[in-house]
């Protein structure tokens, strides 16, 4: 069963993990992170925006829930937040315009980890049907299958539905500026 303790517990590892990554790592796909950046890496600028979002999807390596929080900080992203019909769709474009394989499962920045039943953006630490009460949960979802379904993935398949899963199962990853 995944331990249960405080979000505030969670997110604070997650940021000394995060910031742990070394300044000058050379990312697989070549590129040289050098500092806090900004902008997003040459091999990245293809990402599709929905307003003031960028959405980029991270498919060439699978990593756990808290690898996809590093893989998106190591490019200057944050994990992708999800709040409405019009982010779904930019979302769905993103992932077409992708090399995912249709059915893959991608992580985004949503987690219930010290907070049964409440999953929270982790953008804004804030409910995720907060601001507009928009949902995307796929047919009978969430449902903590086992007890240790705490971190929400998004199903490249039509309408780009929700699931909460297991934070080990290694999944791409989606980012947004």
């Amino acid at each position: 069963m995944f331990p249960r303790f405080p979000l505030a517990i969670f997110l604070l590892t997650v940021v000394i993990v995060c910031d742990s990554a070394a300044i000058g790592d050379i990312i697989s796909d070549g590129t040289k992170i050098t500092g806090n950046q900004s902008t997003v890496p040459e091999p990245l600028a293809g990402g599709r925006r929905s307003g003031l979002s960028k959405y980029v999807v991270l498919s060439d390596r699978l990593v756990d829930f808290v690898g996809a929080l590093q893989a998106c900080r190591t490019y200057g992203l944050q994990p992708a937040s999800i709040t409405s019909q019009k982010d779904t769709a930019e979302v769905q474009i993103a992932l077409a315009s992708s090399s995912s394989q249709p059915r893959a499962a991608f992580w985004i920045g949503a987690t219930n980890l010290g907070r049964p039943n409440n999953f929270l953006w982790l953008t804004s630490n804030r409910p995720i049907w907060y601001p507009n009460g928009y949902l995307n949960w796929d047919i009978g979802e969430p449902n903590n299958v086992g007890g240790v379904e705490h971190c929400v993935e998004v199903i490249n398949v039509v309408g780009a539905p929700w699931n909460d899963t297991n934070c080990l199962l290694r999944r791409g990853v989606i980012c947004q500026v």
